[in-house]
């Protein structure tokens, strides 16, 4: 096994150019979008997604001929579950004013693609451990991708929580699912390290998505970040082809597998983590990813791009202490540290 850890050059905005010719997206041509009637800006996206297209394929045909596509695992699926809220939080100000709603309204548009997460967690394992991984993240990754498309082109603002709803549906296996992929596939010392790693990558890209966020959302409108959405399908092909699925055994009865789950969930320690994990998360949702977008723009008056860059810097200085946290929990203990 090993890791494929790749950087697009692409999609790239280039705002100082926009000021002067008003396109702002650097692409050698717009191919197959030139004669389309839409705006520049948006040709060169959708021309820089088809190009980002066109390298996954030729990625995967290398893949093949080298004979490692079987054994090759691509991390982006995890960070596509995050992307729903860290790739469009920079953008909450320009949508909220795009659709002539009250800035209140953010909470709706982070919450509803996140709380269906909360509730198919323990559906989408009870199906993965029946019909197996790729039956449940590759349609998980089409309705994901699918539904941050549609919601560009929502025509009330009512809809575009409709499919950032179902974009939520979509992102409640990819983090679970993909981490039991790579359970299935490393064992041991190799698992941890490989488990270290999907999370390493999932809190870089908490990093950088708000920051592409808000590049995306100064050059082409806050469409921009939810033609990104449209990257999921081809990943999902990707991943069709290059993730083997798992000989599963025989699952055990559904009451069985819920029964023990409540027993665990209701150990004292196990509530304590629970608990810490939802203040976390209230204060993260409701506080970090909702306000602070807003706060920004009134206070400060930063575009969508310094938005993201601000948003993107906790992020960072998680991914600082993530790299010691081994050291931290071996010299403080884990409750102590928590």
């Amino acid at each position: 096994p090993f890791l494929l850890h790749i950087h697009w050059t692409i999609p790239h905005a280039n705002n100082e150019g926009g000021r002067v010719t008003g396109d702002g997206m650097e692409v050698p041509d717009y191919g197959i979008y030139a004669d389309r009637d839409w705006p520049n800006t948006k040709k060169g996206a959708a021309a820089m997604i088809t190009r980002m297209d066109s390298d996954v394929g030729r990625l995967v045909a290398l893949l093949r001929e080298l004979a490692i596509d079987k054994d090759t695992l691509i991390f982006i699926t995890s960070v596509v579950g995050v992307a729903a809220s860290s790739l469009v939080t920079s953008s909450l100000p320009d949508i909220v004013e795009a659709f002539g709603v009250d800035d209140s309204a953010a909470g709706l548009i982070i919450g509803v693609a996140t709380v269906p997460g909360v509730f198919l967690a323990i559906l989408v394992g009870l199906a993965a451990d029946r019909w197996g991984r790729k039956p449940v993240l590759v349609p998980s990754l089409t309705i994901f991708g699918l539904a941050g498309l549609a919601a560009a082109f929502a025509p009330t603002f009512g809809w575009f929580l409709v499919f950032r709803g179902f974009q939520g549906a979509g992102a409640a296996a990819l983090l679970n699912v993909t981490a039991v992929v790579i359970a299935d596939h490393w064992d041991g010392t190799e698992r941890a390290k490989m488990i270290g790693r999907n999370s390493a990558f999932v809190t870089v890209s908490l990093t950088i998505f708000p920051t592409i966020g808000g590049l995306l959302t100064d050059s082409i409108g806050w469409q921009g970040p939810f033609y990104a959405f449209g990257l999921a399908l081809p990943l999902a092909g990707a991943l069709w082809l290059l993730v083997p699925e798992t000989e599963l055994p025989e699952a055990p009865a559904v009451k069985d597998q819920l029964v023990r789950a409540g027993r665990f969930a209701m150990r004292p320690r196990m509530l304590m983590i629970v608990a810490v994990g939802v203040s976390v998360f209230v204060v993260l949702f409701g506080a970090v990813l909702t306000i602070a977008p807003f706060h920004a723009q009134d206070v400060f008056g930063l575009s969508a791009s310094m938005r993201g860059l601000l948003l993107g810097l906790p992020s960072l200085t998680t991914t600082v202490v993530a790299l010691f946290l081994g050291r931290l929990i071996g010299r403080f203990g884990t409750v102590r540290l928590l």
